[in-house]
């Protein structure tokens, strides 16, 4: 939240990487409030990046780790 307050840059992608699937805590915090502050200081861009979800790659990824360790 601090590097949003006092950006180097006016443009930023968000990228959640500790989440694997979007939820609503994150779509709300990311995507609604935090863009609400980039709006204020006048970001050129505020992208927020999906989660990888069930993306057919994302589960080939889950399911050759689990076969890897199996």
């Amino acid at each position: 939240m601090d590097v949003l307050r006092n950006p180097y840059h006016r443009k930023v992608v968000i990228f959640p990487l500790a989440f694997t699937i979007d939820n609503s805590e994150t779509v709300f915090e990311l995507d609604i409030e935090h863009r609400e502050i980039a709006e204020k200081i006048k970001y050129e861009d505020y992208i927020v990046a999906k989660c990888m979800n069930d993306t057919d790659k994302f589960v080939d990824l889950i399911v050759d780790k689990v076969k890897k360790v199996s």
